[in-house]
Parts: structure tokens; C-alpha cells; sequence
């Protein structure tokens, strides 16, 4: 009975954990995070699908609408794995925003699933449930699990993978558990240049834990990683500018376009702190404190750092690595926070095990069990209210890109080149699927613009009555000081007079190819 029950608990924490991670998992890409990596993502996985994988080498293509061969351009910042995994979908189910997002849902669930695993294996059943119950409802992931981003669930599905078949390497030395790793090492890898960190810190463990001077095959794998990083750093992106992203994401710069915006070491600390009372909320926080607190006296009393502890500063390792080199990245993504979930999870898990070991011996088990129930309503209306507060501060214009770029679509032809006065954000490109030109919002910019047309400008867009937030005005399609400005007034009485005009639902598109006869 007590397993069936367990089983039960387990199937219900997974299925809570989908169900936040699916939260508007039909809606069109927003102005936030989750919509620019969704948008941009997706388009390269559709540019996989329309020109296939061999044309490019399995590097995405990064343009919109009809591209002439070989007039490309190709992403070159990050590993190619996540585009390919979405274009998978996209050829399986169809084009959507729902079918994208099953790509780090699935991960996300993995993750879950390979958390349970360790912590039961590490330490009880019991601990695991606590600790994949943790993980499912900590807002960071609740909110940042079914974004589509190099910096999401697939690193840590495939640095979770790898660690698991470590433990499993470390009790018993077969090679289908080192295997295992390289595909652990291969997913986190191929998703981003950060999955290639947990190989340092596995050959730091193995040389404290593991056989270093006998096992030669951990100490290939460790060097076969080494070459296949310098490998893909050459063919994706080449060494220099590799080299130049590297210092310019572990530089201070507080501003990814103006380098007079700096910060200090302390506000960063500072920054990083809020940032993880919001994504993990001040229970679990005090929680992962504990454990610390209690681990580091244990270790003083034992002389030794005990390897279920080893393993839990393992992951929170990486996630520091994560942080700190990158500290510029950290600094204005705040997503990059969740690779602590795991490490975490696992402390959180472990403490609130402990704990309650603690008071059922002082208390009578009426009062442990209502005990328990307060505190697990805490934490659940922490993560829950964090959650929201999330998705309130950071999803705006649900519909504003998909809008308009959708009337771009539906009005031009595929190999037009349009001009637009509003800006060309990753959904607008993604949902218009056409070759734009855009921020056109003065007569003597659209005459240049016309003058240096790579194809056939046929088109310009004028985007009307949508959102405005003049305190964020990159959240706009157009800000509205550029609507009010003299310069756009004149530009837009110019093409009235000279080009034919159709007027849609909330835009003006100006027929560029039938000019107005002024005979």
C-alpha cells in the first residue's frame, strides 16, 4: 500500500510539474524572454526545415522569408543541437508554438524524472519525492522551463544525465556507464558551450572519488571532450570570435549595445541575490542554507566530505561556473539563475527529510503531521505567488508581433523585401516569415532605404493603435515619441500622396510598386 501510494505521489508531482511547465503553451511569441528565444529558435528550425540540415552543415540559418542560395546568414554563437531538436518537431507535428515548446517541456520532465533517480539512489525514496517535488514547483522552473534557449532544459537534462551515470561509473566501472556519460556530456554540449564546464568538475570529483590512476577510459573521455569543444568552437563559430564573446560575457558591461554602462562585483552580488529569493522563493533558500550549515560540520566531525554531499556541490558547482564566468550574461539574463534547480532540489530535499526526522522525535505525530502541512503550504504559496509575480512582471503583448507580422504574411509574397517603420524584433521576423527592413520613420531614412535595397522592395508597413509603453519602449513596435514626432508625420503624408494605400485592421501598407499618378 505505502508503494502504491508512493507511485501515486510520484505520477501526481510529474503531472503538477507538466501542467505549470504548459501554462500558455498555445500562445503567440510575447515581448519577453520566452518569446525572443521562442521566436528565434524557431526560425532557425523552420529554416531547417524549408533548406534541410546538409545545406548548412547543421548551423541554422538566421533570415526570414525567401533567401537566394548561398545569400544566408548563418548563427554562429551557440551549438546547433536545440534548433534541431525543434525542427524535429516541427516536421512531426506541424509548425506551431505548442509543438516548439514540447521540446523543453520533455527535457524539463526529464530532468524531474533523472532527479528522482539520483536522490533515491543517493539517499531513500522518500527524499526523492520530497526533492522532485521541490524542483517541480520552484518558480524558475515553473517559468523558465518551456523556454526555448541554449541556457535551458536541455543542458540540464544532459548535465544531470551525465552525473547520474557517473555515480552509477563510480560503483561499478563498465563501459556502457561511461557511454552513458559521453551522452549526458554530448546533449549538454551541443546545447550550449556552458554544458562543456561539467566536464572539468566530473575529472575534479574522479580524481578525489574515482581510480585516476588506473582508469585510463574516464581520462579519454575527459580528453575526447576537450577536442570536440576546440572542434566546434572552429567549425561554429572560429577560435577569435569565440575568444571575444567568451571576454565579453565575463566583462562587466551592464549593457549588451552601450559599454558606458558598467557595474561592480558588489552589485552583482547584489543583483544575483534578489534574483534567486524571486526564482526559488526565501523558504527553499533557507532550506539549501541548512544543508550547508549542517554538511560542512559534518564534514568537519567525519574529517571528509562524504560523496552524497559531493555530488549535490557537484551541480551547484556548475551552476556557479554557469554565473560567474559568465557573470555579464547572468547580469542581463535573469534565466540563467535556474541551473541551480537541481543542486537545490537536492538540499531542500534532503533538509526537509532531516527535519522532519528531527521533530517526530519531540512531537507527538498529530502535531508533526499538521507541522509538515503548514510548511509545505508555505513553500507551495511562495513558489505559486513567485510564480505569478514572474509571469506578471516579464509577458508582455501576447498578441501585439503575431499581429502584425501575421498581416505582413498574409499581404505579401515570399520573396518580397518589406519596409516597416516598426521595429524588426525576433517575433515580428518570425511571424511576418519575410526579408524586413525596419525603424524606417523619417522621409530622408526611407529614401536611403530605397536606394539600398538588396530585392524587391514592394512594401511598407505602418503598424497603428497598438501598445505603447513609453517607460519601456523597446517593448513597443513603435514608441510613441516616434509617433508624435514631426519627422514621422511628414513621412507618412509623403507615401499618402505617393503611393496606393491599403488600410487593414491596425496597419497601413503602402503598395511601393504602384506609385500614384500625379499627372
Amino acid at each position: 500500500m505505502r508503494r502504491h501510494n508512493h507511485s501515486l505521489a510520484l505520477v501526481g508531482i510529474l503531472f503538477y510539474g507538466c501542467l505549470v511547465r504548459a501554462y500558455g503553451l498555445f500562445e503567440p511569441w510575447a515581448s519577453d524572454h520566452l518569446g525572443t528565444g521562442g521566436a528565434r529558435f524557431s526560425l532557425h528550425a523552420l529554416n531547417f526545415v524549408r533548406y534541410g540540415y546538409l545545406a548548412t552543415g547543421f548551423r541554422p540559418i538566421m533570415d526570414a522569408g525567401w533567401i537566394a542560395p548561398g545569400a544566408y546568414r548563418l548563427y554562429t554563437k551557440h551549438p546547433p543541437l536545440l534548433s534541431i531538436l525543434v525542427s524535429l518537431s516541427f516536421r512531426l507535428l506541424g509548425v506551431h508554438e505548442w509543438s516548439a515548446r514540447l521540446v523543453p517541456i520533455i527535457f524539463s520532465t526529464g530532468t524531474l524524472l533523472l532527479l528522482y533517480w539520483l536522490a533515491r539512489r543517493l539517499w531513500s525514496p522518500h527524499i526523492a519525492l520530497l526533492t522532485i517535488g521541490f524542483a517541480a514547483t520552484m518558480p524558475i522552473g515553473a517559468y523558465y522551463d518551456q523556454h526555448i534557449d541554449v541556457h535551458g532544459a536541455l543542458v540540464t537534462f544532459g548535465v544531470l544525465l551525465a552525473v547520474c551515470f557517473y555515480w552509477l561509473y563510480l560503483q561499478r566501472s563498465h563501459s556502457r556507464y561511461l557511454m552513458g556519460i559521453a551522452g549526458g556530456l554530448l546533449i549538454a554540449g551541443l546545447s550550449d558551450w556552458v554544458g562543456f564546464y561539467i566536464v572539468f568538475l566530473l575529472a575534479c570529483h574522479h580524481l578525489i572519488y574515482g581510480r585516476p590512476r588506473q582508469d585510463w577510459r574516464f581520462w579519454l573521455l575527459v580528453l575526447a571532450c576537450g577536442l570536440l569543444l576546440l572542434a566546434l568552437i572552429q567549425y561554429i563559430t572560429g577560435l577569435d570570435a569565440f575568444i571575444q564573446g567568451f571576454l565579453f560575457r565575463a566583462g562587466s558591461r551592464a549593457s549588451d549595445t552601450d559599454p558606458s554602462q558598467t557595474y561592480t562585483m558588489f552589485q552583482w552580488i547584489r543583483r544575483m541575490g534578489g534574483r534567486l529569493v524571486v526564482s526559488y522563493t526565501t523558504p527553499v533558500l533557507v532550506l539549501g542554507v541548512l544543508w550547508g550549515v549542517h554538511q560542512t560540520f559534518r564534514s568537519l566531525q567525519e574529517k571528509r566530505l562524504a560523496e552524497d554531499t559531493s555530488f549535490v556541490l557537484l551541480l551547484l558547482a556548475f551552476a556557479a561556473m554557469v554565473m560567474l564566468i559568465g557573470r555579464q550574461a547572468a547580469w542581463i539574463h535573469d534565466f540563467l539563475v535556474r541551473y541551480f534547480i537541481p543542486g537545490l532540489a537536492l538540499a531542500a530535499g534532503w533538509t526537509t527529510d532531516r527535519l522532519s526526522h528531527f521533530f517526530a522525535r519531540r512531537t507527538r505525530w498529530y502535531r508533526l503531521a499538521s507541522l509538515a502541512v503548514a510548511g509545505l503550504l508555505v513553500i507551495l504559496a511562495a513558489n505559486a505567488a513567485s510564480t505569478t509575480i514572474m509571469r506578471h512582471q516579464r509577458h508582455f503583448n501576447p498578441i501585439t508581433w503575431a499581429e502584425f507580422g501575421k498581416a505582413i504574411a498574409q499581404n505579401t509574397e515570399f520573396d518580397a523585401e518589406v519596409l516597416t517603420s516598426a521595429r524588426v524584433s525576433r517575433q515580428l521576423e518570425y511571424y511576418a516569415d519575410r526579408k524586413l527592413r525596419g525603424e524606417i520613420r523619417s522621409h530622408t531614412q526611407f529614401e536611403a532605404a530605397l536606394l539600398s535595397c538588396t530585392g524587391d522592395c514592394r512594401y511598407f508597413f505602418v503598424p497603428l493603435d497598438f501598445p505603447t509603453y513609453p517607460e519601456r519602449p523597446n517593448l513597443s513596435i513603435i514608441p510613441l515619441n516616434i509617433v508624435n514626432s514631426q519627422a514621422y508625420r511628414e513621412l507618412l503624408t509623403y507615401l499618402h500622396s505617393r503611393y496606393e494605400t491599403n488600410t487593414g485592421d491596425r496597419y497601413l501598407m503602402f503598395r511601393l510598386d504602384h506609385p500614384l499618378n500625379r499627372e
